[in-house]
Order: C-alpha cells, then structure tokens, then sequence
C-alpha cells in the first residue's frame, strides 16, 4: 500500500511538473511573439513617419534643387524663397505676399479653364481672384498698354500702381493660408492666363521702329522666378483658330471665316518671304491688320523661345485631345509635374463630374461647320509648324495634319 502511495504521488508531480513546464514554454512564446508584435508595430510606426517625411521631401525636391542650382549659379540669395514654402513668397512691410508656383501659359481655346475649374477641388491648390490676370504680358506696362486694350484688371485696385504689389494681390488667399499654417506648407497657386506665351505686343509696340526687342515675357518670367514651373496645352490648330474665332466674333458664317483666313495666309506669307515667323509672329502692327488670330496656331515658334529660357524638366505639354478623352490620367500626370498629392478617389470624382467650362455649347452659339477648303488652307499653313512642334518634342502626336 506504501508503495502504491509513493508511486501516485511521483506520477502525480511528474504531471504537474509537465504541466508546469508547458505553461512555461506557452507564456514564454505568448511574450516573445508579443515583444515582436509591439516591435514591429513600432518599426512600421517609424517607417510610416519616415515614409511621410520622404514624402514632405519629394514635394520640396525639385524646388529646393532648383533654388539651390539658381543661387550657386548668380551668386545672389534669392528674396521669393523661403525653405518652408513651396511658393514663392515674400514679407513686405509686415505682410507676406505671394506669387504662383506654376503658370499655365497658353494657348487660348485649348482647356485652360477647364483644367482651372477641375484643379479648383484639389486641397493644395489655392485659386487666384481671377483666372486670367495678363499681368505677365500685358498690365504691367500699365498705364502704356490701356491705350490698346482693357483695363479689366484696374477694378480690383484702382488706387494701386500697376506693379509687382497688384500681381501678389491676386494671390492674397494663397497667403493667408500659408500664414495660418503650421510653418511649412505647400500650398500653391497659378496664374491662367493664355496670353502669357504668345503675346508680346507691348515689346512690339514699344520698338516699333527697331529690329525688335532683346527681351521678352519669358525672360522676365525667368529673372522674377527661374524655377517657375510651366504649363502648356495645345489642341489641332486649325480648331482652335475656328473656335478662337467663333469665340471673339460669336454666331458667323463659315463663308466669312474661310475669306479672313484666306486674308491673313497671303499676309503672313508674304511677311515670311522677307523675314523668319518669330519677327512676323510678334510683329504688332501686322497682328492688328490681321481679323483673325492665325499666328497662335503656331506654336512651335512661340515654345521654341521659352525654351531657350526654361529647362524641359519645367515645363508640362499637354494636348486637349489627349486631356478630354483621358482626363483623369492626364490630371495625375499634371500633380506629379506639380509635385503634388494625389487625390482622393472622391475628389477625383468630383473633378471629373465638373461640367465641361468654357465651351460654346456652355455659352449656346449655334455654328456652321467649317469648309472643306478652309481646313485645307490651314492644314496646309500650320503643316510645317506641326512639324517643327512634333520634332521640338520628340512625339509625333503634335503633327496633327500630315501635308
């Protein structure tokens, strides 16, 4: 009995002692997977800081290269930059005023107001008081240019001179948002206006009885900031002359359309048998004869010359075409360019339920379709320049019409 006593009792702290050691091995993994858990958790925690970090980087990368590579090359410390901002800003007297970090600098009637009125729903994006400003190549020759065009712009200032200080006065939102933020933003804006490109008539009208100017609006682009970034959208130019027309004239025939632009060819042509497109292009004088704004159409003299100025890394080209039939493609490409956050899917929806702006079924003008013989006629003038554009960018999508 003693003996069956002594045997019970050692089975009976073998098992216990079993048991004992396999809660043992069970809590010893439990905290070791738990240690590993937390770990990684605080692993990915910084990864995922370290992620953002990188991110806020990206988005300051080009610009504070490009600032970097424009002070060690002028030697001078540029007053516009500011580490913390994305935009170009600066304090006078006590306010900070802002310039847009991009300019979408042409061309007319090629959905330029289209893409405003989409960007508007991007949160980083801070909208200008109006779309089209022209200070860049017109209303800073003010009071010279307001014997020649509008004074539209005069009715947000009246008082103002027409200098730097009324240009940052359309961009005074964009400044209040960076001022309320927590001292770093990337809060941008842009100035719309097609004019920006093209038209240099204030040059051409200032030297009219010289060669021709030294300078134009892309130099003084690049000396108020070198590192603006550019956008440029272009479409088929000879619907864009069509709609540029019906645009400025409203309801017309295509009768008197095909007779102007029989009018303007034989003008241009005869001014390019005695001197090269770029001085015929910017020539005021025959712009003003002209009834119709053929010479737009032709863009590849007019990017030529931002070339010259700006790198290729600064500037996005986009045609309508390829932004109306895959536009939310084409708006990723553009924030990428910006260095700008995606959107949301939301967002990105709203985006590509915004009514189309700016067209003339939006506007209601009724008109006839254009020629045969007038599509012809441009087809054959703007050949040439489609493929100098196709050759200048390396994409033979820019032809358009083949001759």
């Amino acid at each position: 009995m003693t003996g069956y006593i002594k045997k019970t009792e050692m089975k009976r702290k073998y098992f216990l002692g079993t048991v004992t050691f396999y809660l043992f091995v069970i809590l010893s993994c439990y905290v070791f997977v738990k240690m590993r858990l937390t770990l990684s958790a605080m692993s990915n925690t910084a990864a995922f800081s370290q992620n953002s970090n990188i991110e806020k980087k990206d988005k300051m990368e080009f610009i504070n290269r490009c600032r970097r590579r424009i002070e060690s090359k002028t030697k001078i410390s540029q007053k516009l930059w500011n580490s913390q901002y994305k935009s170009p800003c600066y304090h006078r007297e006590g306010t900070l005023h802002c310039l847009p970090y991009f300019l979408v600098i042409g061309f007319p009637k090629c959905g330029t107001t289209d893409l405003f009125e989409r960007m508007k729903h991007h949160p980083e994006f801070i909208p200008s008081k109006m779309k089209e400003l022209h200070w860049l190549s017109r209303y800073r020759f003010m009071p010279l240019f307001r014997r020649n065009s509008t004074v539209q712009i005069e009715k947000y200032s009246p008082d103002k001179p027409f200098g730097l200080h009324l240009y940052t006065q359309m961009f005074d939102e964009l400044a209040a948002t960076i001022e309320t933020s927590d001292g770093h933003s990337h809060a941008i804006s842009a100035d719309f206006s097609p004019s920006t490109i093209w038209d240099n008539d204030v040059y051409s009208y200032i030297n009219s009885f010289s060669v021709g100017p030294e300078y134009y609006t892309q130099d003084f682009v690049h000396q108020l900031n070198p590192c603006m970034k550019l956008v440029v959208m272009m479409r088929d130019p000879v619907e864009r002359l069509y709609s540029d027309y019906l645009f400025i004239n409203g309801q017309n025939t295509a009768h008197e359309f095909h007779k102007k632009v029989k009018h303007v060819i034989k003008l241009y042509k005869s001014c390019m048998k005695l001197k090269s497109p770029r001085e015929c292009f910017q020539d005021f004088n025959l712009a003003r004869k002209s009834k119709i704004r053929l010479r737009i159409g032709a863009y590849s003299v007019f990017i030529k010359e931002w070339l010259k100025v700006f790198p290729r890394e600064q500037i996005y080209f986009v045609r309508m075409e390829d932004y109306v039939s895959n536009t939310k493609k084409v708006l990723g490409d553009i924030f990428t360019f910006l260095d700008m956050d995606m959107v949301s899917e939301d967002v990105m929806k709203r985006m590509l339920q915004q009514t189309p702006s700016n067209t003339r079924q939006s506007r209601g003008i009724s008109f006839e379709p254009m020629y045969n013989k007038t599509h012809k006629l441009l087809s054959q003038f703007y050949g040439p320049f489609n493929h100098n554009l196709s050759m200048l960018l390396q994409n033979k999508d820019y032809t358009w019409h083949e001759t």
